[in-house]
């Protein structure tokens, strides 16, 4: 046979009744039985947190066109962009709300345009019409501190090389090596080498004045 107090819950005709009854067995939010007094059974629902209105919306879109612009014309990143809104504007945004502002916009990575150099190789048809004098160095034997040089004399077309093993860069030095050269394979028509003072030096051209230099 039931009890009486079940055959009351079960007679009850009003809600409301039944969660004040309920409330001696359990805990309800004063907040629940507000929102049912104010709402019925919608009240019962869960609701969002999230605030539906808010009185000061800190990113304006004057604001926002400010970041984007920094972003494009300057290329600044966040910390920078935040430095110039404060100086600028005298608005304060952390670096994250700036770098969401930025992704939104798929701004957040840039593209870097970088210029691709072409080289245009060239070779000689014929050996001795050029030889290209380097130095290569400086190289330290085992246990030793003394700096030693490898001046070398390369054909562009054979690619045969005459080298020699040097304790400096002198342009005497350069011309022994050259003077090797000539007297295994004859005069070069052309050398070609850089702007160092061990090839540009006057005594080397007029050692050999029938040589037409090429820098590079």
């Amino acid at each position: 046979m039931a009890s009486c107090s079940d055959l009351h819950l079960y007679f009850c005709s009003d809600f409301i009744l039944l969660l004040f009854y309920r409330i001696q067995y359990f805990v309800i939010d004063e907040e629940v039985l507000l929102g049912y007094k104010q709402k019925g059974i919608e009240g019962l629902l869960d609701v969002s947190k999230r605030p539906h209105n808010t009185k000061y919306k800190k990113i304006t879109p004057e604001v926002e066109e400010t970041i984007l612009d920094l972003r494009l014309t300057k290329r600044f990143g966040c910390n920078r962009i935040k430095f110039r809104l404060k100086r600028i504007i005298g608005i304060s945004l952390s670096t994250r709300t700036i770098y969401k502002i930025l992704k939104r916009h798929c701004l957040n990575i840039l593209k870097c345009q970088t210029k691709v150099r072409r080289y245009k190789r060239f070779a000689m048809k014929h050996p001795n019409d050029m030889v290209q004098l380097d130095i290569l160095g400086p190289f330290y034997l085992s246990n030793s501190s003394q700096r030693n040089y490898i001046i070398s004399c390369l054909d562009d077309c054979s690619r045969k090389v005459s080298s020699k093993w040097s304790e400096r860069k002198r342009s005497v030095d350069v011309l022994n090596v050259l003077e090797d050269w000539i007297m295994i394979s004859g005069k070069p028509k052309m050398m070609m080498h850089d702007n160092g003072k061990q090839f540009t030096s006057i005594q080397n051209i007029q050692t050999f004045p029938g040589t037409q230099p090429d820098k590079e």
